[in-house]
């Protein structure tokens, strides 16, 4: 209710000074759960962490600065090589600013999981499409409907329709038959951003068959028998945009079960022990 005209105002309980107490104990816990000499700094949709100090305080003293960042998922990342591109661009622009000016000397862009799957409907007008189901038919005719058809009947012809279920087999087929160009186009972006800011980048996930890295660095999907699998495949581009490492996903979520879980360690890479 509306308070009368004159009525005294009721007045904001303050904080108690056990309460007080309370709050500076938990900010003095975390600051000590920080790494020793690490600074941290939020710039939008990201945060850098540095494993030094700079004079002030400031971001930009340590060796080494990692930045998690966030990406929208729109349905126009996915419509083009250059649409794709253009958004892993601007996501990294917030961490490397915060970076401008630091003397760290290895910067490290970690990107989110799955954030090639857009790639599936490359090629594809969303905004002529306008459903979800409608970028999906149009996502099987880019695919080649009876290419995939083809590759659907073979897999349940192997069984994946008893191991994982017809809807997502339905799925990889339509996964085996993008995979190429959805790699193609995950893989010249992250690498163009690690080449252009000389930074490590750890390019988050893409749900693609078998890879191997040829001799420039590039990734290719395997001409093996085990391209009948699926992984829920990370890469690491080097400062010169070659991978030097592949990560395939061991423990699978609900959403990702039809996919295959990898039994795999991964190295480090003999570039990051030199450095």
């Amino acid at each position: 209710m509306p308070m009368a005209e004159g009525s005294p105002r009721r007045r904001q309980p303050q904080p108690q000074p056990q309460q007080q107490q309370q709050q500076q104990q938990q900010q003095q816990q975390q600051q000590q759960q920080r790494p020793k000499g690490a600074a941290v700094a939020s710039r939008g949709r990201c945060r850098v962490v540095t494993s030094g100090t700079a004079p002030g305080g400031g971001v930009g003293g340590g060796n080494c600065a990692v930045a998690a960042i966030q990406m929208g998922y729109t349905a126009t990342m996915g419509e083009s090589a250059a649409a794709f591109a253009a958004a892993v661009a601007d996501a990294a622009e917030a961490p490397l600013r915060a970076l401008e000016g630091s003397s760290v000397q290895r910067r490290f862009l970690l990107f989110p999981e799955l954030v090639g799957l857009s790639l599936v409907w490359q090629g594809v007008d969303t905004h002529r499409a306008k459903t979800p189901k409608g970028i999906l038919i149009g996502a099987l005719w880019a695919a080649g409907i009876l290419r995939v058809l083809a590759q659907l009947l073979w897999d349940i012809v192997m069984g994946d329709a008893v191991r994982y279920g017809f809807a997502f087999t339905c799925l990889r087929a339509l996964l085996k038959c993008r995979g190429e160009a959805m790699l193609e186009a995950y893989a010249a972006a992250f690498a163009g951003l690690a080449r252009r800011t000389r930074s490590y980048v750890v390019a988050g996930s893409i749900p693609v068959p078998p890879l191997e890295i040829d001799a420039e660095g590039v990734p290719r999907i395997a001409r093996t028998s085990s391209r009948a699998k699926l992984y829920n495949t990370s890469l690491t581009f080097g400062l010169d945009g070659k991978v030097v490492s592949q990560v395939k996903k061991a423990h699978l979520t609900p959403p990702e079960y039809g996919l295959d879980e990898a039994l795999e360690v991964c190295l480090l890479p003999q570039e990051l022990d030199r450095h």
